[in-house]
């Protein structure tokens, strides 16, 4: 039997279902950034470019992440065309429509589809601007590639323009489009049960089965159990149940629980949970305890669809699920493991229980079928005796029978034959030894790049384990698609996977090596292990790995024999933490690619080491004096990181290190000397230095050409030295240095887009030539207290977006910023004096709405600017577009009536304006309103908030306090309950002076 091959092995994998393009100021912060979290909440993984300016000139990675998505969405607004980032992106989603991309959707943005197509109106501005400037080229090679592209620009907004698409006008309802064209890609791609029977064997009556156990049409929170042996199913029905009914709940999360000999921790685990469900990654959770109660809080109201998936440990459940109180009406928490005793708890006294059975033999003869034979079903006839009888020496188990299913793929009868030998010879109790069939029938490197993973890489990134693959001489591409068509791994959103049953089959396998002499074992994974080697001293030349959790340490650290490292000849692989040494270091395997050692005791690494294969040398937290003495070759090496690192004074030389792309240095308190050969590292892109407080003196004239972030946060620095042609910096950060004043050749950084010198207390004026950073996004001043003025140079930034001059000694804004930058969308002014919003005041004509920059501007703070009545316009026309507004800690007494034509305001803050009386009406638009001990408001004030009209269809969110002495609080959260019954819904929080808080849905 020949192995037929398959078309779609040459498609790029699908890592996300959606990509949104978009011009970045005209919707990122409105409707395509609601978009993506409408599209989240659905389980549908998009991608949207929050951070482009990270990715330069090159298109290279974003063209990738197109390839790898099944679908686009294209935001076409008025000034889309005027971007040449979106023109490239839109040739190339066009041109990658009936291959990899199988749908676009085009949104109409504010915009007639006839402009794009016709390429008319603003689209012919842009399009003849691109001209003029490509017919200045000199080049006429390049210039005709110019005009070539152009071209290809205009070709792709006709297409997209015929294509049929989303209106969005002035007066449409962006809350509900986006919702509605969430659902429709939703409900195009969501697994359908018809779709799933064909696919996924025998599994009607199970989702039948759960689905009388879910109840999902009632309001009470359950608990779902699917309880079973291993490899029996389990995580596949829980997976078919989730992605069938997420869309019925308000958040989801599918989370995979560690199991084995895994140390993750369980405050990362509910790390993760909230993560998922709140789609961010910053929750700062600092113990078990503290994680519960975050879980508590955050879900207490949401209706939620959670499962955890192979939970092994009763902990594990009362810390990310401890009972039905945790969790909103409706709630659903399914759970599968092999453990049925750990659901015996008062807690879990009501939880539904699906115990699954084993597959009947024609469902199981099918699953074997399908992946024995895939859709080439020639032949199969001959090979139907041996199917039966390999089925039920699998013991029916859809694990076994994908994997040996896999493993007889394409191979003639005869191997057929010798697989039911061997299944004929199994121990009935053995289930690794039926799975180890399909590792037996692989080649020598495959079965090593299999142990690598169980061991060393479950769960971790695809892209960082093809890298150490690669270093280790194997073609990881090839060898991971070979382990996936095995059913032995597989990857999903960029991460690898191995079932928890064949993650402990390939431990065992290296548990194994040498049966007679355990000692022999080629990979460590667990304390215990490392600790018992070297106790032993015994073959320590067989260890090719040691990769120990670096997340949970051990309650006691380890002492270990350093001359003991001598013996490791054969060391690929060194991530290790919590270890002390009985002396320093004397001995390093060369053929090292990742050392990776938290808390390194030594004080330098050895005398001798060096590799040339080393490419990440991590040694946080270390006890480094200096890393190394003189010139050491490190040819591969991309990465030190030596963060945290108190003792280390001086940086190595890196003139044998031509390859390096990121230098860590941070915290390291006392480094007070880079070495010159810095300057040597052309392919550098991020040096972070920030925390080093003694670091007084910088290389002078630094060119490392390729560097993209420079990070001075916090160093000893005075003066930020003279710098070469960095045109790749994007990101300088400053913030909290002992800078004094900026070198003039700061504006050689004609590509930096983010600036932050924040609280650098002595810098006292900043140098004409910032006037020079033409892509400047972001500058930030905050509490740079003795700068006194801006040099109106600053208005040649026409990039600049968001500017910060809280708590400084600005008193005046030269009139040619505000008029020339056009694209501010972010103005904090907090604590300033009065002077700063008078100098503002002469530049806001009624005429002058579009030539000033704060027509765009999304965001005003003015907290604390001690602004009274007078100081206040009645006609707040020119900020048209503003969606935040903090006037907190000021001395008004009203607002004015022009504040309810601000149609995009979205957040009003007006925090302890003890003077405040009265407010106008308040525009539909808002969804926040902060108002905490406004104690001079009278009872209109609640009411004012109580009418706010209801067709914006959103969640309105206050806080306020209400001063006791002047307000009957019962009689105030009645009016807020007729207002719950009889408009829309609402969350208030409700304070007293005494701070009694009431919180009402």
């Amino acid at each position: 039997m020949q192995s037929s091959s398959s078309s779609s092995l040459d498609r790029p994998k699908m890592n996300y279902d959606v990509f949104i393009s978009f011009r970045g100021r005209d919707v990122r912060h409105t409707f395509a950034g609601y978009l993506y979290d409408a599209l989240n909440r659905l389980g549908i993984k998009a991608f949207l470019d929050n951070k482009r300016f990270l990715i330069g000139d090159d298109l290279h990675d974003l063209f990738k992440i197109i390839d790898e998505s099944r679908s686009a969405i294209v935001v076409l607004s008025e000034d889309y065309a005027s971007a040449k980032w979106c023109l490239r992106e839109l040739t190339k989603i066009m041109d990658s429509m009936g291959t990899s991309m199988e749908r676009v959707l085009p949104v109409f943005y504010h915009i007639d589809p006839s402009i794009v197509k016709d390429q008319s109106g603003t689209f012919k501005t842009s399009f003849d601007e691109h001209e003029a400037n490509a017919l200045k080229e000199i080049d006429n090679q390049e210039k005709e590639k110019r005009l070539k592209e152009l071209q290809n620009w205009k070709n792709a907004l006709k297409k997209i323009g015929n294509h049929t698409g989303v209106v969005i006008t002035k007066n449409s309802s962006e809350v509900d489009i986006v919702n509605k064209i969430a659902s429709q890609i939703f409900d195009a791609w969501r697994p359908k049960l018809e779709a799933l029977n064909k696919n996924l064997v025998g599994m009607t009556s199970r989702l039948l089965h759960m689905n009388m156990h879910l109840g999902l049409g009632l309001d009470d929170v359950r608990f779902v159990a699917i309880v079973g042996m291993g490899g029996i199913g389990k995580t596949t029905i829980a997976q078919v149940v989730f992605d069938c009914i997420l869309s019925k709940f308000d958040d989801c999360c599918f989370l995979t629980l560690p199991g084995g000999d895994s140390k993750q921790s369980l405050v990362s685990l509910q790390r993760e949970m909230l993560s998922q469900i709140f789609h961010k990654e910053d929750f700062k959770i600092w113990h078990e305890n503290h994680g519960v109660e975050m879980i508590k809080n955050r879900l207490s109201g949401r209706k939620v669809l959670i499962v955890l998936d192979g939970a092994e440990e009763r902990r594990q459940l009362e810390m990310l699920a401890g009972s039905t109180e945790w969790f909103g009406p409706g709630s659903r928490i399914i759970i599968t493991t092999r453990n049925k005793g750990l659901l015996c708890h008062p807690n879990y006294d009501e939880m539904k229980e699906y115990n699954v059975e084993e597959l009947d033999h024609d469902s199981a003869l099918q699953l074997f079928l399908k992946h024995a034979f895939g859709s080439n079903h020639q032949n199969k006839d001959s090979f139907m005796d041996l199917s039966n009888e390999i089925v039920e020496k699998a013991k029916r188990l859809p694990l076994a029978l994908r994997v040996i299913g896999s493993s007889l793929y394409g191979k003639e009868i005869t191997i057929w034959r010798e697989t039911l030998k061997r299944l004929i010879k199994v121990d009935e109790r053995n289930f690794f030894d039926i799975l180890k069939i399909s590792y037996d029938g692989l080649g020598v490197e495959s079965q090593q790049v299999f142990l690598d993973i169980t061991c060393f890489f479950n769960g971790k990134n695809e892209d960082r384990v093809n890298e150490i693959l690669e270093s280790f001489g194997y073609s990881p591409n090839s060898e991971l698609q070979l382990l996936m068509q095995r059913c032995l791994i597989e990857v999903s959103h960029k991460k690898i996977l191995v079932h928890d049953l064949i993650l402990e089959m390939g431990r065992e396998i290296v548990r194994k090596e040498s049966l007679t002499q355990p000692e022999k074992q080629s990979r460590i994974w667990l304390h215990e292990d490392l600790y018992c080697r070297f106790a032993e001293k015994h073959d320590l030349m067989h260890i090719q790995g040691i990769v120990l959790s670096l997340e949970k340490e051990m309650e006691e650290s380890i002492e270990l024999d350093a001359e003991s490292f001598s013996e490791m000849t054969k060391l690929r692989i060194l991530e290790i933490n919590n270890v002390e040494l009985d002396e320093d270091i004397e001995y390093l395997s060369p053929l090292l690619r990742i050392i990776n050692w938290l808390g390194y005791p030594s004080k330098s690494l050895p005398p001798t080491f060096q590799s040339r294969y080393l490419f990440e040398l991590l040694l946080p937290h270390s006890q480094l004096l200096r890393v190394w003495d003189g010139k050491r070759r490190f040819p591969k090496l991309k990465l030190i990181d030596v963060s945290n690192s108190e003792h280390l004074r001086v940086t190595p030389d890196f003139s044998g290190v031509p390859n390096l792309e990121r230098l860590v240095l941070c915290n390291c308190v006392r480094l007070c000397e880079i070495h010159p050969s810095i300057n040597s590292l052309n392919k550098l892109i991020l040096l972070d230095l920030e925390g080093c407080g003694d670091l007084k003196h910088f290389p002078a004239n630094i060119r490392c050409k390729n560097l993209q972030t420079l990070k001075l946060s916090g160093t000893g620095l005075e003066i930020f030295p003279e710098i070469g042609h960095m045109e790749h910096l994007t990101h300088l950060h400053l913030d909290g240095s002992k800078i004094t004043h900026l070198h003039p050749s700061i504006g050689y950084l004609t590509g930096l887009v983010f600036l932050d010198l924040s609280t650098c207390l002595g810098l006292s004026s900043l140098p004409f030539e910032i006037g020079n950073l033409k892509s400047l996004k972001t500058l930030l001043l905050k509490y740079c207290k003795r700068l006194d003025k801006i040099p109106p140079s600053l208005a040649n930034a026409e990039s600049l977006e968001t500017l910060s001059i809280s708590e400084t000694s600005i008193t005046h804004v030269p009139s040619s910023i505000i008029h020339c930058l056009k694209n501010l969308e972010t103005l904090d002014c907090e604590e300033l004096s009065r002077g700063i919003w008078k100098s503002l005041l002469p530049q806001l004509n009624i005429n002058q709405t579009i030539t000033t920059g704060l027509g765009c501007l999304k965001a005003l703070n003015l907290m604390g600017c001690k602004l009274m009545d007078e100081d206040i316009p009645e006609d707040l026309h020119c900020f048209s577009s503003l969606e935040t507004l903090d006037l907190s800690y000021n001395n008004f007494t009203t607002l004015p009536d022009s504040l309810s034509h601000l149609k995009k305001l979205k957040t009003l803050i007006l925090n302890y304006c003890t003077e405040l009386k009265d407010l106008p009406k308040l525009p539909e638009s808002l969804q926040y309103v902060g108002g905490v001990d406004c104690r001079s408001m009278s009872e209109q004030y609640y009411n004012k908030i109580l009418l706010i009209p209801s067709s914006s269809g959103h969640q309105l969110y206050l806080t306020f306090i209400i001063p006791s002495k002047d307000a009957d609080v019962e009689c105030v959260m009645n009016e807020f309950q007729h207002s719950i019954f009889t408009r829309r819904s609402f969350e208030v929080c409700i304070k007293s002076l005494k701070y009694t808080a009431f919180w009402m849905k």
